[in-house]
């Protein structure tokens, strides 16, 4: 009988250690997502372009290239296409990013936008990294 009740008390104080374990590590993914907040709105386009704005100034910003024409609007650390003269817009319909390695992108101008943090480096070679959804389709 004095097995079974030390058998269940070793069951009650694995749980626990797991369940501390789970706590730390939900506090150590809180931290660091606090701590890697972006700062900049990271536009690349065609033929190396390249513009970096901050994302803490609310601004307009109209993207012309010789593929089309985009507004990128930065509004209370948020960020979205307000207006492209593709021709299926998805780029608009995407919605709004937030958050560091999400990105809006519209295909047929090559065109990536994307939050970054500045003192990150990686992904600055391609201006490709980060994530979307959905993808412009190139039409011929």
């Amino acid at each position: 009988m004095g097995s079974t009740a030390h058998s269940h008390r070793l069951d009650f104080i694995i749980v626990g250690c797991i369940l501390v374990m789970a706590v730390a590590g939900l506090i150590a993914v809180k931290m660091y997502s606090a701590s890697s907040s972006g700062d900049t709105v990271k536009i690349t386009g065609p033929d190396d372009m390249v513009v970096e704005l901050p994302l803490d100034e609310d601004t307009r910003y109209v993207v012309s290239t010789e593929l089309g024409n985009n507004t990128v609007v930065i509004q209370d650390r948020t960020v979205h296409i307000e207006d492209s003269d593709c021709k299926n817009h998805i780029c608009m319909e995407e919605g709004t990013i937030t958050t560091p390695g999400q990105s809006l992108i519209c295909l047929p101008h090559k065109l990536v936008v994307q939050i970054v943090d500045s003192s990150d480096t990686s992904g600055t070679d391609s201006g490709l990294s980060g994530t979307a959804s959905r993808y412009d389709t190139v039409s011929k």
